[in-house]
């Protein structure tokens, strides 16, 4: 994806956070290791904000892991040198921007980028092992 691109999907996503309520805090944020594309903030929640561009459908919902930690390795920077309010709640949302203009889609996922994105019921398996193959 071009970089005009991606700039142009988080223009959309700072003006449909703005039109929610949202105050757009911080852009293209910079950390060592990462970078945040958008921080805002609404009604005593930070969330700090990935924004995937598509053009055409696919799947913009899909972040690698690698990308998912560089965010949350960057979010911890963030706060550490711009502390939330007290009380605040902190979220890692992503929002995606899909189809050409003038007809394109923007969806919040609140948390998706969270370790882990949902909350699990169960405990996690233990891998299963295989058996080894002997030579006969």
């Amino acid at each position: 994806m071009s970089r005009t691109r991606g700039a142009q999907g988080e223009d959309v996503a700072a003006r449909w956070l703005r039109r929610r309520g949202w105050a757009v805090l911080h852009r293209n944020w910079r950390a060592p290791g990462g970078e945040i594309d958008l921080v805002a903030r609404r009604a005593g929640v930070v969330a700090v904000v990935e924004v995937k561009t598509r053009s055409r459908a696919g799947d913009p919902e899909h972040v690698h892991a690698a990308q998912a930690t560089r965010v949350r390795r960057a979010a911890l920077a963030y706060l550490a040198r711009h502390p939330p309010p007290p009380g605040s709640a902190v979220r890692l949302d992503l929002i995606t921007v899909t189809g050409r203009w003038p007809l394109r889609r923007v969806r919040l996922l609140p948390g998706a980028l969270e370790d882990p994105p949902v909350a699990r019921t169960d405990p996690p398996r233990a891998p299963r092992r295989t058996p080894r193959m002997r030579p006969s």
